[in-house]
């Protein structure tokens, strides 16, 4: 999000300035307004116009996930221990260890120091907060118990690192195992092949197709690198067409959803982060319609969030939840059948919760299955690619004796 120099005067005449975050030059006026300040210089502050050792270089444009987890775990411990809301942001802005986090806990303290609540202060940076994060916050301060909403949403927070580091976890092989493949091809290419290749030349005799292809590969690596990158690039700009497209990504989410295996990984994830931000959502004490929308944004999948959308449309005229996602075909029926006895003996929360657990389960154990089918596919024709071409080198070597011999 932009930041803001500015200089203002406040109510009684005094002069003010300082440094705030806003969309834009006109937002960032209207919550000086607010604060009963009148700007008269408002300056846009970027990142390039610093010196580069006064950069976060490594930074992103907001707090990412597992920010949002610790601070709201951190907070929770500290308000739950008697300190203060302001002392609590003091201390973790002095804790914070890079400039972006420490300019967030301090302009969320001038905003409560200036009269505004906690959710109100981070509904004025929607790109550091979320609407579900901002929403459980909110409800925790109508009903007087703030503590445990940040530890209900710490609870939720941590659970999606979990599970997304499992996720990581479960790649890391493949991944490996595709960057040695590369490592090991190269070597064969750019060494090996090389120095073997004058041998036939000075002998007159043919290089063998198979040793002949990896010389003419070596002798124009710079095309063959060219086309790699032009091939990348001709897949990245066709996924960010499908990306800015919303029809084009609708289409493509929807195929999604009928692959075999990535389409049940796909599904299982998202009725799993839908029901689990739902179901903290309400035990936070927010309500069904709303705490509804704000676990709708937490879809990654733009046809299963178009369903729950028009859903949400339903429940706001009085339909019930579970009946207006069946409607819609949006999640499994294990799950419909999970919310509607939620919603049958009011303790929709909890049934939401553990059917969580259960599609979070099943996501984890489809991608052990498919890891444990493509780890040894993959294994199997990295080693017949690097095999094959330690063969040819193999028999070139042998074929030597040959031209020495002539």
């Amino acid at each position: 999000m932009p930041s803001f120099l500015y200089k203002a005067y406040g109510s009684s005449g005094e002069l003010a300035e300082g440094r705030i975050q806003a969309l834009s030059a006109d937002a960032a006026d209207a919550l000086l307004g607010r604060r009963g300040l009148t700007a008269f210089k408002l300056i846009e502050v970027s990142q390039h116009t610093q010196p580069w050792w006064q950069r976060d270089l490594l930074s992103k444009s907001g707090p990412n996930a597992a920010y949002l987890a610790a601070f709201a775990r951190e907070f929770a411990d500290l308000y739950k221990s008697g300190v203060a809301l302001d002392d609590c942001l003091r201390i973790l802005a002095e804790q914070s260890t890079t400039r972006e986090l420490r300019q967030t806990c301090d302009s969320l303290l001038e905003d409560i120091l200036n009269g505004a609540t906690l959710s109100g202060a981070m509904a004025e940076r929607p790109a550091t907060y979320p609407g579900d994060f901002i929403n459980i916050v909110r409800a925790g301060e109508t009903s007087g118990t703030l503590g445990p909403a940040f530890e209900e949403l710490a609870r939720l927070l941590e659970r999606r690192q979990e599970l997304n580091a499992k996720i990581k976890s479960a790649l890391t092989y493949p991944a490996i195992l595709l960057v040695l493949a590369v490592v090991s091809i190269a070597i064969v290419i750019g060494a090996l092949v090389p120095s073997i290749a004058p041998i036939f030349q000075e002998g007159g005799k043919p290089m063998p197709g198979a040793l002949l292809l990896l010389v003419t590969l070596a002798d124009n690596w710079g095309f063959v690198a060219v086309g790699m990158l032009a091939l990348g690039g001709l897949a990245l700009a066709c996924w960010i067409g499908i990306r800015r497209s919303p029809a084009r990504r609708l289409a493509f989410d929807a195929y999604r959803l009928k692959l075999p295996i990535i389409g049940m990984i796909s599904l299982s994830q998202d009725t799993a982060n839908f029901q689990r931000t739902l179901g903290t959502l309400l035990r936070a004490g927010v309500s069904l319609l709303e705490a509804s929308m704000s676990a709708q944004a937490v879809i990654r999948n733009r046809l299963l969030a178009t369903k729950v959308e028009r859903a949400v449309g339903f429940v706001r005229e009085g339909r019930p939840l579970a009946v207006a996602l069946r409607d819609e075909g949006v999640f499994p029926p294990a799950a419909i059948r999970m919310m509607a006895i939620g919603e049958e003996t009011g303790k929709l929360d909890q049934m939401l919760l553990r059917s969580a657990a259960v599609f979070e389960d099943r996501a984890l154990k489809s991608i052990d299955r498919a890891m444990a089918l493509l780890t040894p596919a993959l294994t199997l024709s990295v080693a017949v690619v690097v095999g094959g071409l330690v063969l040819t080198v193999m028999m070139a070597i042998l074929s030597i004796n040959d031209v020495v011999g002539r």
